[in-house]
């Protein structure tokens, strides 16, 4: 019986050990990312020219090879080429 007491004694300790040890904080400054896709993010400006609209960017490229920070945008209506200045 004291060898049950003793082993049940070291477990609880052993728990409580490992517990204290895995317990920890999280916190998010402003502008970071959030856990949840980024709730706490700020929103996103650009600034920039569209060169085509309803084009792919690969389109642009191949018509503009020299052509830099180019971003293809798409919606549900459509997508454009845009040229960020």
């Amino acid at each position: 019986m004291a060898t049950v007491s003793k082993t049940l004694k070291t477990t609880v300790v052993m728990i409580l050990m490992l517990a204290s040890i895995a317990t920890g904080a999280q916190g998010f400054a402003p502008g970071g990312t959030g856990a949840c896709g980024g709730e706490t993010r700020g929103p996103v400006q650009l600034r920039g020219t569209v060169v085509c609209a309803k084009c792919t960017l690969d389109e642009v490229r191949q018509a503009q090879p020299h052509a830099h920070d180019l971003y293809e945008l798409t919606h549900r209506q459509g997508r454009v080429v845009l040229k960020v200045t």
